[in-house]
């Protein structure tokens, strides 16, 4: 009865729950209207420059100061993210830990290792289009030589990839070695399932196909070379099924790994080798035309927005009769919502393997096994002794406590279709990048670390109220017990911030062309129900340019977020103090 009302209240609760995603919504409504001013102005009356989320403050305005073209803010914006993961990365983990066993939401956002990554890719651009815009030789060079700086510094960051800093059993004394044990003990129980190789985040293919193509422009062909050729082996090696770019992208690294060996000379067998064994007709045809142009355009297409993190929530109680923990998973939302909940659950955490079933199977028949379908069951054994010395079973009776985690919904299709069109000639888009996939992919791998750290929190929250409410109340506190348990239950949150502002996927085009006006349209035709779009813009190339095209594509606004923003802006906007001036 005490169990059905605590997911009763937790039910209450959950109905106004909101995730990081949810809080800057008008912003990336904004953004997606191609509004990156008033976007920015809708950012920073939620994330402010200093506090737990200042490096998403930075982050986002930085590639909203990108889309809008101010390229020197921007980068300002960027190199102070790159100065805060910096700083970040030296503090103590004894701080953090404090306040990650209260709300993960209010430790400061680190940032994930792609998004580090990405800082630099974004800075490379900038200082690229600025290049562009240079009105003197010397300053031109100058831009090009910074954009360097940072594809030598984003090579750098990825041969010293680190994996998530910080563990709870670093902690040394009173509450922080309870939550450790906890933590421990937890990650025993529950054991781990996934493989873990392939989903790491090592290298980055695409990025190192980003550092040629900026080699290229300076003509430092045997540089542009060694990264297009990285760049070749990294996606056939496992990157392009990691992210699920598909074979394309594979082909067109060699092909541009070829080019730079025929700029450079002397790989005369090395290029007749690889042109039959890395590329197909198309691209070979495709070589050829090279010979026959004086310049190139290069199209990167990035689409639409990274997937937004949500959280799910359980309950977890122990059956004492068993000596078993139990997590029930809390399926709100509507029905797809509730289905990706539970498909995550079931990947996560659920029991899969036979010999889960056999013993599921041989301590309770069938209808043990038909419950831990939806549940998960962990049998504790031995270890009851341990949950028992540690007051787990005290904390978990009586109703159990809520436990949240973050979780990704699945990467679903974004787009049918992504073209460019070149004085009336169409020219298909190749995926070179998925974003959307490396954010699963990490969320994934911390995912049994996020619910050991949830179990632990909760579970230390409960078991210290329940001994403060015993030694207070003696025989009298069970009812006191259960209202504090009841309010604890509102606290727990899921950390679901993330760098919303990237792009989901990033396409790409290289086409061999001869100076002169040309004629571009590029068209995205996104899922059922968004929409297409399409840009067009006149180009003048020059002899030996190669221009670059950045375009960013999003699906048609909804007409209910359309009037929505429109009622937004009909309302008097508010400036922090001391931060009015950021922007302007």
């Amino acid at each position: 009865m005490q169990r059905n009302l605590l997911i009763l209240i937790i039910f209450t609760f959950l109905s106004g729950c909101a995730t990081y995603g949810n809080d800057i919504q008008t912003a990336l409504d904004y953004t997606q209207a191609g509004k990156p001013s008033e976007a920015a102005g809708a950012f920073k009356k939620v994330i402010k420059p200093e506090g737990s989320d200042r490096l998403l403050y930075f982050m986002e305005l930085g590639v909203l100061k990108h889309l809008s073209g101010d390229y020197e803010r921007s980068n300002y914006f960027l190199e102070q993210a790159e100065r805060i993961i910096e700083d970040l990365y030296t503090q103590s983990i004894s701080e953090a830990v404090l306040v990650a066993m209260t709300n993960p939401t209010l430790a400061d956002y680190k940032g994930q290792v792609f998004e580090d990554v990405y800082i630099n890719y974004y800075k490379a651009l900038n200082y690229l289009f600025l290049a562009d815009q240079a009105t003197s030789r010397i300053e031109r060079e100058e831009l090009f030589d910074s954009s360097l700086v940072e594809a030598r510094r984003l090579d750098n960051k990825l041969t010293k990839l680190r994996n998530e800093q910080g563990s709870f059993e670093e902690a040394e004394e009173g509450k922080e070695e309870l939550f450790a044990q906890m933590f421990e003990l937890f990650e025993k129980l529950l054991g781990n399932y996934i493989d873990e190789d392939a989903l790491k985040f090592r290298e980055n293919a695409y990025s190192h196909y980003l550092s040629g193509l900026l080699y290229e422009q300076q003509r430092e062909w045997d540089d542009a070379r060694i990264s297009y050729q990285k760049s070749a082996e990294l996606y056939e090696k496992g990157y392009a099924k990691q992210v699920g770019v598909g074979q394309n992208m594979i082909g067109q690294a060699w092909l541009d790994t070829i080019r730079m060996m025929q700029k450079a000379g002397g790989w005369g067998s090395s290029i007749k080798k690889l042109k039959w064994e890395k590329l197909d007709d198309d691209l070979r045809d495709k070589l050829r035309d090279y010979k026959n142009s004086d310049s190139e355009l290069v199209i990167l297409n990035h689409l639409d927005f990274i997937p937004q993190k949500e959280e799910l929530n359980f309950v977890m109680y122990v059956e004492p009769s068993r000596k078993e923990m139990v997590l029930t998973p809390l399926l709100t939302g509507s029905a797809e919502q509730s289905q990706d909940k539970y498909a995550w659950f079931w990947m996560m955490y659920a029991d899969k393997g036979i010999l889960d079933v056999v013993e599921r199977y041989s301590n309770g028949g069938l209808d043990n096994v038909i419950r831990t379908i939806i549940n998960k069951r962990v049998v504790l054994g031995p270890a009851w002794d341990v949950v028992e010395s540690l007051g787990i079973d005290s904390a978990l009776k009586d109703g159990g406590v809520r436990v949240a985690v973050p979780y990704y919904p699945p990467v679903r299709v974004i787009s049918e279709s992504n073209e460019i069109s070149v004085n009336g000639q169409d020219y298909p888009l190749v995926k070179a990048e998925s974003l959307a996939r490396l954010a699963v992919n990490e969320q994934i791998l911390n995912a049994r670390s996020d619910l050991y750290q949830a179990l632990a929190r909760e579970t230390l929250k409960n078991t210290l109220l329940v001994e403060s409410a015993q030694s207070t109340l003696g025989e009298n506190s069970r009812l006191v017990e259960f209202g504090l348990k009841a309010l604890t239950a509102t606290t727990a949150r899921a950390d679901t911030r993330t760098w919303l502002t990237l792009p989901a996927e990033i396409y790409v085009s290289r086409i061999p062309m001869n100076a002169g006006e040309h004629s571009l349209r590029l068209s995205n035709r996104f899922v059922q129900g968004t929409g297409s779009v399409s840009v067009e813009k006149n180009i003048m190339l020059k002899k030996g340019e190669i221009h670059v095209w950045r375009q960013r594509s999003f699906p048609q606004l909804s007409a209910a977020k359309q009037q929505t923003l429109i009622q937004a802006e009909k309302e008097p906007e508010t400036e922090s103090a001391g931060f009015s001036g950021w922007l302007k």
